[in-house]
């Protein structure tokens, strides 16, 4: 059972020569702790394994979750649409006209920004340090009688990955803080 804010998902890349390939996604991201990203080679993939193209699987999972935040424009609109209630309005209106300016409004509106750019900061900060793990399940990898893990790092300049020796269930866990179930995928059927 997932213990934490986690989400699965199959993720199909374009592989060597273009080969359709996937892998199951796991996207650990609790506050407190590194956005913890488990990439599972399914052993129905036929197409290119995910460590020939891991840079590659990894920029599009960073860039899925680096958009899947609210862009400015929607924070401001989200405003707006939580604030219809006409009292709140008639407030705001009585409040700008007692202003003898749109001094309340703008405000609003650079608060709704610096708090839209405070947030896009951290949610960049934590892609930079995200954890990426890369996991072949039973029957799949090298050993095909236990589970593999790699945590790779990518280079900031060129992305080229690098992997960590073969590292256990728990070592991942006391690294990101998240529990060995949320990092073993537990419950999920990898086909």
């Amino acid at each position: 059972m997932v213990t934490c804010n986690a989400v699965d998902f199959i993720h199909e890349y374009s592989g060597v020569q273009g080969r359709k390939s996937s892998c199951h996604i796991r996207i650990l991201n609790d506050e407190g702790k590194p956005i913890t990203v488990i990439c599972s080679q399914l052993p129905s993939n036929t197409g290119t394994s995910v460590t020939n193209v891991a840079e590659n699987i990894a920029a599009e999972i960073c860039e899925q979750i680096y958009s899947s935040k609210k862009t400015l424009r929607n924070v401001i609109k989200d405003y707006f649409d939580k604030h219809q209630n006409h009292e709140v309005v008639d407030h705001l209106i009585k409040k700008l006209k007692e202003s003898g300016g749109y001094s309340l409004f703008f405000l609003e509106i650079l608060k709704q920004a610096l708090k839209y750019s405070s947030e896009s900061k951290l949610a960049a900060e934590r892609i930079r340090n995200l954890v990426w793990v890369e996991h072949y399940p039973i029957g799949v990898g090298l050993h095909t009688t236990t589970h593999e893990y790699s945590v790779v790092r990518f280079n900031e300049e060129t992305w080229e990955p690098s992997w960590t020796k073969w590292v256990t269930e728990t070592a991942i866990s006391k690294f990101t803080g998240y529990s060995v179930e949320d990092v073993t995928l537990a419950g999920v059927k990898l086909t």
